[in-house]
């Protein structure tokens, strides 16, 4: 007989996987369009735009707690969202046949709207668009393919946490306690030096501020860094954008590692530094993104007993402005995703997969709608 509990374990993680994986959703909406028949009502070709007016408003209401980037991408499409073709690939469906209802009064029709949208299938859809250049004749193209794009990406551990490192400064007779995220200390060449802060009291006797602060220290994740690269590379090429240039074959790549090493702080000069060096690399690169990939301390997974490990990926796409110096133009949302596997490092290797197609897509996402904007 085969083990019981090896067999509820199994059912757990297929159960799990099986709620984790993307499905679409049921979705509403209504739109109302303008006639001016003298007899017999509405025509098809305007209850055809209140037909669409609702479909664009369930996609609407519907990705409203997504990202800004997708919605505004969505937005774009204005008149040249085609309902017919979203159906067509799958991206909605409509559940309910549409009922319209006319207002003789107003001449005006009203379509109603029943079905289901799916987001993944409506984000691969809108990059697909934007790497090809546009959405229809006429429509504002903005062709990602023809422009490069530096990614570099830093891998990350939670290793350690230093308890109340102490610090003495001046400071006038005051007492307060103060809450923050992140503290740093400037060194005289303009350097920031410090950790990531988790948490600083302040407590000030005779004159003198003594700062106590806990610190988180990283350790660097070579191989999680190169398998997110990839599956990024992968993930970029399966949308038609292949002008992908990989941070990590650049010298300041390891700069930038080494001061994500130590905190959340990055020194302008290497700044300075990745930007002269991918400007030497090519002219053609247009963008650079700068972000992290973070590993929590490992858990235990409830349902299985095996190692957890949360991985966020987050960072910034910079551009260049007329001086040829950085400039922040969009920041990317914060992306979270767990693995579960056998071993800390499998579950990594997890969580990286599922983290890469969205990453990948929020930075299309971000790089379209600043190319359509310029």
């Amino acid at each position: 007989m085969k083990n019981p509990i090896l067999l509820l374990l199994l059912g757990l993680t297929l159960s799990a996987g099986i709620a984790g994986a993307a499905s679409p959703i049921p979705v509403k909406g209504q739109g109302t369009a303008d006639h001016d028949a003298l007899f017999g009502g509405a025509n098809k070709d305007v209850k055809w735009v209140a037909r669409r007016d609702a479909i664009k408003n369930a996609i609407n209401s519907a990705i409203s707690n997504q990202s800004e980037s997708l919605r505004e991408q969505f937005r774009s499409l204005g008149d040249n969202f085609s309902p017919d073709d979203f159906e067509k690939k799958g991206i909605i469906k409509e559940k309910l046949k549409s009922m319209f209802e006319e207002d003789k009064k107003t001449k005006t029709v009203t379509a109603f709207f029943n079905g289901l949208l799916d987001i993944s299938a409506l984000r691969d859809e809108l990059n697909a668009l934007a790497a090809r250049g546009g959405v229809a004749e006429g429509a504002s193209g903005v062709a990602l393919s023809k422009d490069k794009v530096a990614v570099f990406f830093t891998a990350r551990l939670t290793s350690e946490n230093v308890k109340f490192d102490a610090k003495v400064t001046k400071s006038e007779t005051s007492q307060a306690t103060k809450e923050a995220e992140a503290s740093q200390k400037a060194t005289d060449d303009g350097v920031t030096t410090s950790e990531a802060t988790l948490r600083q009291k302040q407590v000030t006797v005779g004159g003198s501020t003594t700062v106590k602060a806990d610190k988180q220290k990283y350790e660097l994740d070579a191989p999680s860094r190169e398998l997110f690269g990839s599956g990024l590379l992968d993930r970029a090429s399966s949308k038609g954008f292949n002008r992908i240039v990989g941070g990590e074959t650049m010298e300041s790549s390891a700069d930038l590692d080494l001061a994500y090493g130590e905190g959340n702080v990055i020194p302008a000069k290497i700044y300075k530094k990745v930007a002269a060096e991918v400007r030497e690399r090519s002219a053609k690169i247009k963008n650079i993104i700068i972000g992290t990939l973070d590993f929590s301390s490992p858990s235990k997974d409830p349902a299985t007993g095996q190692p957890r490990v949360m991985g966020t990926v987050s960072g910034k796409v910079y551009g260049f402005d007329e001086d040829g110096e950085l400039e922040v133009v969009a920041a990317l949302k914060g992306m979270s995703k767990s693995g579960v596997a056998a071993s800390e490092q499998d579950a990594r290797k997890q969580a990286i997969e599922l983290l890469t197609e969205e990453a990948m897509d929020e930075i299309i996402t971000k790089l379209s709608n600043k190319k359509r904007n310029e």
